[in-house]
C-alpha cells in the first residue's frame, strides 16, 4: 500500500500553488516582523519552555493525562505526544492568519492541541506522524485552504501536518478530517480519532478529489 502522496522530492519537481519563500524573501515580504511573526514566536517560545522544571505544572499534568488516554485509543501508535495549548493566544493566531475562529475549532484544539502521534509507515516500516499544531496551522499559504474548500464544497480550516510530506491537516466544518496537498484533497474519516486509527490501519480511502 502506498503512502497518500508523492516523497517530498517528487513533489519538488511539481507545478505547485503554494508561493516559493526564497522569492518572498527577495521581496522584503518576509523581512519585515510582523503582529503574527509574534505571534507565532508566543507560541513557538510556550513550546519551548514546556519541560522546563515548575513551568505549566498544570499543563505538563494534563499533557501526560491525554498522552495516556490517546495512548489507549490508538493501541496502534508507537507513541503519542503532547503538549499545553494556550487557547486564547491560537485564537488570536488565527484571526492573524485570516481564518475565523469557530466554536468547533476551539473545541478541537481544547481536545487536541498539541498533539503528535507517530506510527510505522505501510509503505517504509519508518515512523511517521500526524501533528495538530496551531503553530505550523497558522503558517499555511491561506489561498491553498480557500482551493481547498471548493474542492471539499465545505469551510475547512487548517489544524497541523502529517508524514514527511507535511500535508495539510483540515477540519472540515462537518467534523471530517482532511488532507490537502499539491495533488488535491483526500477525506480520511469523519472525527480527529477514528481518522488517526484509519491512518496507522492504513485502512481509508485515499482518493483526489
Amino acid at each position: 500500500m502506498r503512502e497518500p502522496l508523492l516523497p517530498k522530492a517528487a513533489r519538488a519537481a511539481q507545478t505547485s500553488v503554494w508561493p516559493p519563500r526564497q522569492l518572498l524573501d527577495v521581496l522584503g515580504i518576509l523581512s519585515r516582523p510582523s503582529r503574527m511573526d509574534s505571534v507565532v514566536q508566543e507560541l513557538r517560545n510556550m513550546g519551548g519552555q514546556h519541560g522546563r522544571k515548575g513551568a505549566h505544572l498544570m499543563g505538563d499534568e494534563q499533557s501526560r493525562a491525554r498522552e495516556e488516554s490517546l495512548g489507549r485509543a490508538f493501541p496502534g501508535a508507537s507513541r503519542v505526544e503532547c503538549s499545553p495549548v494556550d487557547i486564547e493566544a491560537a485564537r488570536l493566531a488565527y484571526q492573524e492568519a485570516g481564518f475565523d475562529v469557530t466554536d468547533e475549532l476551539v473545541t478541537f484544539l481544547g481536545k487536541y492541541g498539541g498533539t503528535t502521534i507517530f506510527w510505522p509507515s505501510h509503505v517504509t516500516g519508518d515512523e511517521t506522524s500526524l501533528t495538530i499544531s496551531v503553530e505550523e496551522a497558522v503558517e499555511v499559504f491561506a489561498p491553498n485552504v480557500r482551493y481547498f474548500e471548493k474542492r471539499l464544497h465545505m469551510s475547512a480550516l487548517p489544524v497541523g501536518i502529517a508524514f514527511e510530506t507535511e500535508e495539510m491537516v483540515l477540519l472540515a466544518e462537518n467534523g471530517d478530517i482532511v488532507l490537502g496537498g499539491d495533488a488535491g484533497v483526500q477525506r480520511v474519516a469523519h472525527g480527529f480519532e477514528e481518522a488517526v486509527r484509519a491512518l496507522i490501519a492504513g485502512d481509508w480511502d485515499m482518493r483526489f478529489f
